[in-house]
């Protein structure tokens, strides 16, 4: 089972999850009952850091966005897949698949930051 409760320093780098103890199925964004076995769940913390899996570079956004926004999925170390903004859209030129990232949540948004050496 995943880390329940982060050390307090660490909450900004780690998710916010829920986590099914009857058929063992972790959900990024939160839920209350697992859409699998319909069990409760609880709230777990998971470590942000993954693989960029595919991206998309929208020109023509929805209302409250200004282009270009680029989307991303990624997938955890836990397996998880979570869909969210890469927060550099200045790097959607040099993207790569299977870049390690970090995502970070606020306001119930998913960010996807780069982890690159280039960018210290």
């Amino acid at each position: 089972m995943p880390e329940s409760l982060p050390p307090r320093e660490s909450w900004d780098t780690r998710l916010e999850a829920s986590f099914c103890a009857k058929c063992r199925k972790q959900f990024v964004p939160i839920r209350i009952h697992c859409s699998k076995c319909r069990g409760r769940t609880d709230r777990v913390f998971l470590e942000g850091k993954g693989k960029l899996k595919t991206f998309t570079v929208l020109w023509v956004t929805p209302e409250g966005f200004t282009p270009p926004l680029v989307l991303g999925i990624c997938e955890l170390e836990s397996g998880l897949r979570v869909l969210g903004e890469v927060s550099d859209y200045r790097q959607k030129d040099s993207l790569a698949l299977d870049e390690p990232v970090q995502v970070t949540e606020k306001d119930q948004k998913y960010f996807i930051r780069l982890e690159r050496a280039d960018q210290a």
